[in-house]
């Protein structure tokens, strides 16, 4: 809702002040003849124009911007107070037109003419009203487009909190196998520059095809199989009917992560991660589980940072289209997320 009203503003707005010209039209053509109650209307709908556009389109941004809403009144109070002149002015004028027998006398005009100075405080209300409906419009605008700006620089920064601690990792288990097996050090290398490659560049857009961001999970899970070896048992199944529906990146590799990271590991029994996608038309649904040791690993201050911001980004970006169960045992960890991505 709030992405189509930025989107089609303008038009939105065009709209309201072409059905207020033809509201007042029709209203006025009733006491007046109906070219000066168009030519009246007109007038009146321009003045307001112009003054609505200066006080929401100049002015209204910056003060949002800078927070300076006392200085936001005062320019209200004075806006206000000009567009009522105004009003009286074409009041006046019209008033002067059918005196001088350039229109017929009608009782539009003679009905609302007062002393000019009466006539000022009598545009008051209406141009209060026409001042606080347009600006009220903006200020829901601009606060729109804020929140859209904060929310993107969130994510921004709990997107490079993913990206740093996957590629250390990485280059550690590299770093290992070096020394014992140049061949798979290898592969697992060849491996990363396709990660990286997607981290750096594919990443940086709003939205990724589902193919792409299945490749980068399978990656991992490859590399994650490479390092562990026979130590532990990788089951994965994937189901995807349409590879091409878009989906945000990196919004899932948290939970596979954290699964690899928690696997129990006893020298007397293996363990095990069991992953589960399933992709049917505009869903998906991910089902994660490990086995977990009954003696808990030591933590660090950064420990559980990943699942914490994944939570986050659900949250802004899916929020009631997502549904997250994690479950706890003594011996097991799951995760069972839902996803409803359009």
């Amino acid at each position: 809702m709030k992405n189509s009203f930025l989107t089609h503003y303008n038009l939105y707005t065009g709209l309201i002040w072409i059905v207020l010209l033809v509201a007042l039209w029709m209203q006025f053509s009733s006491r007046a003849p109906i070219l000066e109650a168009f030519l009246f209307a007109l007038c009146i709908v321009s003045c307001a124009f112009v003054i609505c556009t200066y006080i929401t389109r100049v002015f209204t941004p910056k003060v949002l911007a800078n927070n300076k809403w006392k200085t936001f009144v005062l320019q209200f109070i004075v806006a206000t107070m000009v567009l009522s002149l105004l009003l009286a002015l074409v009041t006046e004028g019209f008033y002067l037109l059918e005196k001088n027998a350039i229109f017929e006398t009608s009782s539009l005009i003679s009905d609302i003419h007062d002393p000019f100075l009466i006539g000022v405080l009598n545009m008051m209300p209406t141009s209060l009203m026409a001042m606080a409906g347009f600006c009220g419009i903006e200020l829901f605008r601009v606060h729109t487009v804020l929140e859209k700006e904060r929310l993107q620089d969130q994510l921004s920064f709990l997107r490079s909190q993913i990206n740093p601690h996957l590629t250390f990792n990485v280059l550690n288990h590299i770093h290992i196998l070096m020394r014992k097996n140049v061949e798979l050090a290898d592969e697992l290398l060849l491996r990363f520059s396709d990660i990286l490659r997607y981290q750096l560049y594919e990443c940086n857009n709003e939205l990724v095809l589902l193919e792409s961001e299945l490749k980068y999970i399978k990656d991992i899970v490859e590399i994650e199989k490479m390092r562990w070896g026979d130590e532990l048992e990788v089951n994965t199944n994937w189901m995807v009917d349409n590879n091409m529906i878009p989906i945000r990146p990196l919004i899932l590799i948290s939970f596979i992560e954290n699964a690899f990271k928690h696997v129990s590991r006893l020298p007397d029994k293996k363990g095990f991660v069991n992953i589960d996608f399933v992709q049917n038309k505009n869903s998906i649904s991910l089902q994660v589980i490990n086995s977990k040791s009954v003696i808990s690993p030591r933590k660090n201050s950064n420990s559980g940072l990943g699942l914490v911001n994944t939570k986050k980004r659900l949250e802004i970006l899916y929020s009631n289209s997502y549904k997250l169960d994690i479950k706890e045992t003594e011996n097991i960890y799951q995760i069972d997320l839902q996803i409803n991505l359009v």
